[in-house]
């Protein structure tokens, strides 16, 4: 029933004639209610193309596996759609895919990269009874990278500049489309603005409590030193805040192993039609994996 609702969801809202191929969005399942149900997450401009190696790790461990589109990608035309998405969008489709998810697992995990990681939190915090099993956190966009800085950040709320860096970016026709056919060729400013709404929203929660500290569930936390894109150290505050110690764990990868922010997810690397490589693998992706997975057999 949970994969009937899912296939007519989706091919209302992002048919296969708009959306690129490899994009699609799915659920991968066993033939039965299992134990544990995943939902894994993708990030901005990314798609669930980026997520099927992580959920295929946990399908070999015995989890129903539910990976959604987050609306504004994996689109052949992006740019008006990625202009207007908002917030509530992203969240609604997080809340129908743990949805689905209830129907697949007898407990709900729930995961993603970057922004991914983010709804996450996000959900796992507003609606503890939903998620019944783990958080599992890669490149986890909880802050800014250090780069962009506080003033940045608070800029990209501000709806009229946002649209105003849009509208350049169209008039020097730096479009979203480019030689990756599963992630846009660049951070769309909307899209940009609406994760730092979503880091606001988290921070807002917690002005009168510890940050993060009502994370009652069991989180798996893999991120670089090398990350530019997602600060670190908020998920230092999240290890160090969180109420249960024995059931956090923090796949911390130095900073001389040089892995990127979008490679920790790649068990490959992504490469073009011509064999050129596009982005790097994440040379620790087994061991990553390893760890998540033993980290779930011993809390859920």
């Amino acid at each position: 029933m949970a994969y009937q609702t899912w296939d007519d969801r989706y091919k209302r809202l992002v048919p296969d004639k708009i959306r690129n191929q490899g994009c699609a969005p799915q659920i991968i399942q066993h033939n039965e209610v299992t134990e544990n149900a995943i939902v894994l997450i993708h990030g901005l401009t990314d798609s669930s193309y980026f997520m099927k190696p992580i959920g295929q790790e946990f399908y070999r461990n015995g989890f129903n596996v539910v990976i959604p589109l987050l609306p504004g990608h994996g689109l052949k035309d992006p740019e008006k759609k990625m202009a207007s998405v908002n917030l509530a969008e992203w969240q609604n489709e997080v809340n129908f895919a743990v949805d689905c998810a209830k129907k697949l697992g007898k407990r709900v995990s729930i995961g993603g990269l970057s922004t991914g990681g983010a709804l996450s939190v996000w959900k796992a915090s507003i609606n503890p009874d939903d998620i019944t099993g783990g958080l599992f956190l890669f490149s986890a966009a909880l802050d800014l990278g250090p780069g962009w800085g506080d003033a940045a950040e608070r800029l990209l709320r501000f709806n009229p500049l946002v649209n105003l860096v849009d509208a350049v970016q169209d008039r020097v026709q730096v479009g979203l489309i480019g030689n990756n056919p599963y992630r846009y060729a660049r951070m769309d400013t909307n899209g940009a603005a609406r994760l730092s709404e979503l880091i606001k929203e988290i921070e807002d929660r917690y002005r009168n409590k510890p940050k993060y500290s009502d994370i009652n569930q069991p989180v798996f936390i893999a991120h670089s030193e090398s990350d530019k894109a997602a600060d670190i150290a908020e998920l230092d505050v999240l290890f160090k805040n969180h109420p249960r110690k024995d059931k956090i764990q923090f796949f911390r990868i130095p900073k001389k192993d040089n892995v990127s922010h979008a490679s920790m997810i790649l068990v490959d690397n992504l490469l073009s039609s011509t064999g050129a490589i596009l982005e790097r693998k994440n040379p620790l992706f087994g061991e990553m994996m390893r760890q998540a997975v033993e980290f779930s057999k011993k809390h859920l």
